[in-house]
């Protein structure tokens, strides 16, 4: 069966700063748990093709450039708060691997190496709405361990709160776990990423959390 892809939404003042940003988001059924045996086997034969001068090279090609061109937007300094996709490739160099974290984890690390978008996922039940981009405001944080957001700082959130960090960090309170039954998985495009990018880094996160799910495409929207 087929999911939807839908937008999720960006900040009215955001979305005029930085024209082109966006989130899209789908639902499939899911939960967290120890990634099958081709899931690990996939993640540790991408993490067999990363070499030093891979990395080095691969920050250059078109997909990791955007994004750390929005990071620095979005005042980020890509170098210490790293892009997903750059900070994978650091694990792999630096751990000389990239270790198993499970479902739906190692699907969004997959997907991020495989096309270098930015993949986030949570428990799509614990979520209030769509998830969308917006700056925090004074008082908010993700709960757990978690580091606190700054005041200002941009963050994935839902209708009523931050549920993740740009660099992937989870809110404890929409983290999936053993009881999720389905999945939220979202994508943020950055200005120069072509929407069919986004969907294919979608596709492949869907495919290994939902065993073999299919996308269609949902209705366009990107503004709360």
């Amino acid at each position: 069966m087929a999911a939807a892809l839908q937008p999720g939404w960006v900040a009215p003042e955001l979305a005029d700063e930085l024209p082109g940003v966006d989130v899209y988001w789908v639902a499939v059924a899911g939960t967290a748990g120890r990634s099958p045996r081709p899931v690990r086997r996939r993640l540790s034969e991408l993490a067999d093709r990363i070499t030093g001068a891979r990395a080095i090279q691969s920050r250059q090609d078109s997909v990791p450039w955007a994004y750390r061109v929005l990071w620095r937007r979005l005042g980020v300094d890509p170098d210490s708060d790293r892009p997903p996709f750059e900070a994978l490739l650091a694990e792999r160099l630096e751990r000389g691997g990239l270790r198993s974290r499970g479902l739906p984890a190692d699907a969004v690390a997959i997907a991020t190496l495989e096309t270098g978008v930015p993949v986030l996922a949570w428990d799509a039940d614990r979520l209030a709405g769509a998830p969308g981009l917006r700056a925090t405001v004074a008082g908010e944080g993700l709960g757990g361990e978690a580091r606190a957001p700054r005041a200002g700082e941009i963050v994935y959130a839902d209708r009523e709160r931050p549920i993740a960090r740009l660099d992937g960090t989870l809110a404890a309170t929409a983290a999936p776990s053993g009881e999720t039954a389905r999945i939220a998985l979202a994508a943020l495009a950055a200005p120069a990423i072509s929407q069919l990018e986004v969907e294919e880094a979608l596709w492949t996160a869907a495919e290994l959390v939902g065993g073999g799910a299919s996308l269609e495409l949902g209705d366009q929207g990107r503004t709360q």
